[in-house]
Protein backbone atom coordinates (compact mmCIF):
# COMPACT_ATOMS: atom_id res chain seq x y z
CA UNK A 1 0.00 0.00 0.00
CA UNK A 2 0.78 3.41 -1.09
CA UNK A 3 -0.01 6.99 0.74
CA UNK A 4 -0.81 9.81 -1.49
CA UNK A 5 0.21 13.22 -0.50
CA UNK A 6 -0.26 16.40 -1.62
CA UNK A 7 -0.07 19.84 -0.47
CA UNK A 8 -3.35 19.77 0.47
CA UNK A 9 -2.57 16.57 2.77
CA UNK A 10 -3.74 12.84 2.25
CA UNK A 11 -4.71 12.59 -1.40
CA UNK A 12 -5.60 8.94 -1.17
CA UNK A 13 -3.93 5.38 -1.21
CA UNK A 14 -2.58 2.93 -3.77
CA UNK A 15 -3.13 -0.92 -3.32
CA UNK A 16 -1.23 -3.78 -4.51
CA UNK A 17 -4.55 -4.91 -5.73
CA UNK A 18 -6.19 -1.92 -7.07
CA UNK A 19 -2.53 -1.07 -9.04
CA UNK A 20 -2.53 -4.95 -10.65
CA UNK A 21 -6.26 -4.22 -12.15
CA UNK A 22 -5.00 -1.00 -13.30
CA UNK A 23 -1.72 -2.50 -15.09
CA UNK A 24 -3.04 -5.40 -16.18
CA UNK A 25 -4.01 -6.42 -19.76
CA UNK A 26 -2.77 -5.41 -22.99
CA UNK A 27 -3.20 -1.90 -22.37
CA UNK A 28 -3.24 -1.44 -18.71
CA UNK A 29 0.81 -0.58 -18.45
CA UNK A 30 0.16 2.01 -21.83
CA UNK A 31 -2.46 3.46 -19.96
CA UNK A 32 -1.78 4.39 -17.04
CA UNK A 33 1.82 3.63 -16.17
CA UNK A 34 3.09 7.29 -17.28
CA UNK A 35 -0.15 9.09 -15.41
CA UNK A 36 0.01 10.39 -11.73
CA UNK A 37 0.13 8.62 -8.59
CA UNK A 38 -3.35 11.18 -7.55
CA UNK A 39 -5.22 9.68 -10.93
CA UNK A 40 -4.86 6.09 -9.40
CA UNK A 41 -5.54 6.51 -5.60
CA UNK A 42 -8.63 6.23 -4.24
CA UNK A 43 -10.05 7.66 -1.11
CA UNK A 44 -8.25 7.24 2.00
CA UNK A 45 -9.72 6.30 5.33
CA UNK A 46 -7.95 8.46 8.20
CA UNK A 47 -8.42 8.34 11.72
CA UNK A 48 -6.07 9.94 14.48
CA UNK A 49 -3.13 8.50 16.19
CA UNK A 50 -5.55 9.02 19.85
CA UNK A 51 -7.99 7.13 18.53
CA UNK A 52 -8.70 3.51 20.25
CA UNK A 53 -9.10 -0.04 18.70
CA UNK A 54 -12.23 -0.28 19.07
CA UNK A 55 -13.96 2.88 17.90
CA UNK A 56 -10.94 2.48 14.11
CA UNK A 57 -12.47 -0.78 14.00
CA UNK A 58 -15.75 0.59 13.87
CA UNK A 59 -14.73 3.06 11.23
CA UNK A 60 -13.25 0.79 9.26
CA UNK A 61 -15.82 -2.10 9.64
CA UNK A 62 -18.70 -0.08 8.08
CA UNK A 63 -17.37 1.31 5.12
CA UNK A 64 -18.67 0.19 1.87
CA UNK A 65 -17.24 -3.79 1.25
CA UNK A 66 -15.15 -2.61 -1.22
CA UNK A 67 -13.29 -0.70 1.13
CA UNK A 68 -12.93 -2.69 4.50
CA UNK A 69 -10.00 -4.36 3.35
CA UNK A 70 -8.01 -0.90 2.94
CA UNK A 71 -5.69 -0.12 5.53
CA UNK A 72 -6.19 3.25 7.57
CA UNK A 73 -4.27 6.00 7.42
CA UNK A 74 -2.71 7.23 10.79
CA UNK A 75 -2.74 11.08 10.96
CA UNK A 76 -1.74 13.43 13.62
CA UNK A 77 -3.55 16.27 13.41
CA UNK A 78 -3.34 16.79 9.64
CA UNK A 79 -0.18 15.18 9.49
CA UNK A 80 0.63 11.74 8.03
CA UNK A 81 1.97 9.78 11.03
CA UNK A 82 1.92 6.03 9.33
CA UNK A 83 -0.56 3.27 8.64
CA UNK A 84 -2.25 0.52 9.89
CA UNK A 85 -3.59 -2.56 8.02
CA UNK A 86 -6.59 -4.18 8.60
CA UNK A 87 -4.96 -7.36 10.00
CA UNK A 88 -3.07 -5.61 12.24
CA UNK A 89 -5.75 -3.35 13.72
CA UNK A 90 -8.13 -6.41 14.19
CA UNK A 91 -5.27 -8.33 16.32
CA UNK A 92 -4.84 -5.23 18.43
CA UNK A 93 -8.45 -5.41 19.04
CA UNK A 94 -8.25 -8.79 20.11
CA UNK A 95 -5.78 -8.28 22.26
CA UNK A 96 -7.05 -5.86 24.30
CA UNK A 97 -10.62 -7.29 24.58
CA UNK A 98 -8.94 -10.42 25.96
CA UNK A 99 -7.13 -8.40 28.24
CA UNK A 100 -10.10 -6.77 29.16
CA UNK A 101 -12.18 -9.92 29.67
CA UNK A 102 -9.93 -11.42 32.20
CA UNK A 103 -10.77 -8.26 34.36
CA UNK A 104 -14.49 -9.09 34.30
CA UNK A 105 -16.16 -11.42 36.39
CA UNK A 106 -16.79 -14.75 34.86
CA UNK A 107 -20.36 -15.47 36.55
CA UNK A 108 -21.60 -12.16 35.48
CA UNK A 109 -19.65 -10.36 32.98
CA UNK A 110 -19.76 -7.18 34.90
CA UNK A 111 -16.13 -5.76 36.06
CA UNK A 112 -14.22 -6.99 38.86
CA UNK A 113 -12.08 -5.33 41.64
CA UNK A 114 -9.57 -3.80 39.36
CA UNK A 115 -11.91 -1.94 36.77
CA UNK A 116 -14.31 -1.02 39.92
CA UNK A 117 -10.94 0.74 41.48
CA UNK A 118 -10.02 2.64 38.44
CA UNK A 119 -13.40 3.25 37.80
CA UNK A 120 -14.67 4.87 41.00
CA UNK A 121 -11.10 6.41 41.59
CA UNK A 122 -11.91 8.34 38.25
CA UNK A 123 -15.37 9.29 39.43
CA UNK A 124 -13.49 11.14 42.23
CA UNK A 125 -12.47 14.13 39.36
CA UNK A 126 -16.49 13.97 37.54
CA UNK A 127 -18.67 16.95 38.10
CA UNK A 128 -21.64 14.32 38.47
CA UNK A 129 -23.61 13.92 41.92
CA UNK A 130 -22.90 10.30 42.31
CA UNK A 131 -23.74 8.08 44.61
CA UNK A 132 -21.51 5.14 46.08
CA UNK A 133 -24.06 1.94 46.56
CA UNK A 134 -22.95 -1.45 48.24
CA UNK A 135 -25.29 -4.33 47.61
CA UNK A 136 -25.64 -7.61 48.29
CA UNK A 137 -28.42 -10.80 49.15
CA UNK A 138 -29.20 -11.06 52.60
CA UNK A 139 -28.53 -13.99 54.45
CA UNK A 140 -26.31 -15.53 51.19
CA UNK A 141 -24.50 -18.25 53.02
CA UNK A 142 -27.70 -20.12 54.16
CA UNK A 143 -29.29 -19.95 51.02
CA UNK A 144 -26.04 -21.48 49.61
CA UNK A 145 -25.96 -23.89 51.94
CA UNK A 146 -28.91 -25.14 51.74
CA UNK A 147 -29.71 -25.05 47.93
CA UNK A 148 -26.40 -25.58 46.77
CA UNK A 149 -23.67 -23.36 44.79
CA UNK A 150 -25.75 -24.04 41.36
CA UNK A 151 -28.82 -22.07 42.76
CA UNK A 152 -26.72 -19.47 44.60
CA UNK A 153 -25.00 -18.73 41.56
CA UNK A 154 -28.31 -18.40 39.68
CA UNK A 155 -29.18 -15.85 42.70
CA UNK A 156 -26.01 -13.81 42.08
CA UNK A 157 -26.48 -14.21 38.26
CA UNK A 158 -30.41 -12.84 38.83
CA UNK A 159 -28.83 -9.86 41.42
CA UNK A 160 -26.74 -8.51 38.72
CA UNK A 161 -29.66 -8.19 36.14
CA UNK A 162 -31.60 -6.91 38.30
CA UNK A 163 -29.41 -3.86 38.98
CA UNK A 164 -28.50 -3.80 35.25
CA UNK A 165 -31.94 -3.81 34.23
CA UNK A 166 -32.79 -1.21 36.72
CA UNK A 167 -29.66 0.78 35.86
CA UNK A 168 -31.07 1.30 32.06
CA UNK A 169 -33.50 3.99 33.45
CA UNK A 170 -30.42 6.21 34.47
CA UNK A 171 -30.92 8.99 31.99
CA UNK A 172 -26.84 9.57 33.56
CA UNK A 173 -24.60 6.45 32.82
CA UNK A 174 -24.27 4.13 35.71
CA UNK A 175 -21.62 1.96 36.91
CA UNK A 176 -22.47 -1.53 38.13
CA UNK A 177 -19.54 -3.77 39.06
CA UNK A 178 -19.33 -7.28 40.61
CA UNK A 179 -16.62 -7.41 44.08
CA UNK A 180 -17.10 -11.10 44.16
CA UNK A 181 -19.38 -13.41 45.78
CA UNK A 182 -22.77 -12.00 46.01
CA UNK A 183 -21.27 -8.31 46.46
CA UNK A 184 -21.77 -5.35 43.84
CA UNK A 185 -20.17 -1.78 43.51
CA UNK A 186 -22.76 0.72 41.94
CA UNK A 187 -22.22 4.10 40.52
CA UNK A 188 -25.52 6.38 40.59
CA UNK A 189 -26.01 10.13 39.52
CA UNK A 190 -27.89 11.52 42.44
CA UNK A 191 -30.45 12.41 40.00
CA UNK A 192 -31.38 9.18 38.89
CA UNK A 193 -31.53 7.52 42.42
CA UNK A 194 -35.61 8.04 42.62
CA UNK A 195 -36.11 6.16 38.95
CA UNK A 196 -33.49 3.53 39.93
CA UNK A 197 -35.13 2.92 43.21
CA UNK A 198 -38.14 2.52 41.89
CA UNK A 199 -36.63 0.21 39.03
CA UNK A 200 -34.63 -2.31 40.74
CA UNK A 201 -37.56 -2.83 43.99
CA UNK A 202 -39.86 -3.89 40.59
CA UNK A 203 -37.62 -6.22 40.15
CA UNK A 204 -36.46 -7.14 43.15
CA UNK A 205 -40.75 -8.05 43.78
CA UNK A 206 -40.34 -10.85 41.24
CA UNK A 207 -38.61 -14.41 41.80
CA UNK A 208 -35.40 -12.81 40.16
CA UNK A 209 -33.49 -15.70 41.94
CA UNK A 210 -35.71 -18.63 41.26
CA UNK A 211 -37.29 -17.35 38.21
CA UNK A 212 -38.51 -21.59 37.24
CA UNK A 213 -40.01 -21.59 40.70
CA UNK A 214 -38.38 -24.53 41.63
CA UNK A 215 -36.83 -23.58 44.99
CA UNK A 216 -39.22 -23.84 48.53
CA UNK A 217 -38.16 -20.33 49.35
CA UNK A 218 -41.14 -17.27 49.34
CA UNK A 219 -38.46 -14.78 49.58
CA UNK A 220 -34.62 -13.76 49.31
CA UNK A 221 -33.97 -10.11 50.30
CA UNK A 222 -30.91 -7.49 48.97
CA UNK A 223 -29.62 -4.79 50.87
CA UNK A 224 -28.11 -1.92 49.35
CA UNK A 225 -26.90 1.30 51.37
CA UNK A 226 -24.44 3.88 50.54
CA UNK A 227 -24.26 7.80 50.10
CA UNK A 228 -22.27 10.61 48.64
CA UNK A 229 -18.99 9.29 46.95
CA UNK A 230 -17.72 13.35 46.95
CA UNK A 231 -17.55 12.43 50.72
CA UNK A 232 -14.95 9.85 50.63
CA UNK A 233 -12.46 12.00 48.12
CA UNK A 234 -9.81 12.51 50.09
CA UNK A 235 -9.79 9.16 51.41
CA UNK A 236 -7.95 6.12 50.29
CA UNK A 237 -10.06 3.35 47.52
CA UNK A 238 -9.35 0.80 50.79
CA UNK A 239 -10.86 2.93 53.21
CA UNK A 240 -13.78 3.62 51.30
CA UNK A 241 -14.67 0.38 50.53
CA UNK A 242 -14.91 -0.09 54.58
CA UNK A 243 -16.83 2.71 54.88
CA UNK A 244 -19.34 1.72 52.39
CA UNK A 245 -19.21 -1.97 53.77
CA UNK A 246 -20.25 -0.16 57.15
CA UNK A 247 -23.23 1.59 55.88
CA UNK A 248 -24.20 -1.61 53.75
CA UNK A 249 -24.44 -3.90 57.35
CA UNK A 250 -26.10 -1.17 59.34
CA UNK A 251 -29.42 -2.21 57.00
CA UNK A 252 -29.36 -5.85 57.82
CA UNK A 253 -30.96 -5.70 61.43
CA UNK A 254 -33.94 -4.50 59.56
CA UNK A 255 -34.58 -7.21 57.10
CA UNK A 256 -36.28 -7.14 53.81
CA UNK A 257 -35.08 -5.46 51.03
CA UNK A 258 -33.36 -2.35 52.44
CA UNK A 259 -32.20 0.46 49.86
CA UNK A 260 -31.02 3.41 52.05
CA UNK A 261 -28.96 6.16 50.78
CA UNK A 262 -27.64 8.37 53.75
CA UNK A 263 -27.56 12.38 53.38
CA UNK A 264 -23.69 12.02 54.86
CA UNK A 265 -21.44 8.87 55.23
CA UNK A 266 -19.32 10.87 58.35
CA UNK A 267 -21.05 8.03 60.84
CA UNK A 268 -19.55 5.31 59.23
CA UNK A 269 -15.73 6.26 59.30
CA UNK A 270 -15.42 5.20 62.89
CA UNK A 271 -14.91 1.64 61.39
CA UNK A 272 -11.65 3.24 60.08
CA UNK A 273 -10.93 4.17 63.53
CA UNK A 274 -11.38 0.63 64.91
CA UNK A 275 -9.40 -1.31 61.75
CA UNK A 276 -6.13 1.61 62.40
Amino acid sequence: MVAVIDDEGIGGIITRGRIFERMSGQFGLPLNGRRPASELCVAATTVQASIVAAAASHIALTRPPSAQSDPLIVLDGKTYAGVVGMHELLQQLLTEEVAEARLMSPLTGLPGNRLIRRQIEAAHSSEQSLLLLYADIDNFKSFNDRFGFAHGDAAISGLATALLEAADVCTCEPFVGHVGGDDFVLLVDERDLPAFRAALQVRLARRWFDPDRRLALDRLTVSIGGGPLAELHDRAYEDLGLVVAAAKRSLKEAGGDCFVVYPSLATFETVLERVA
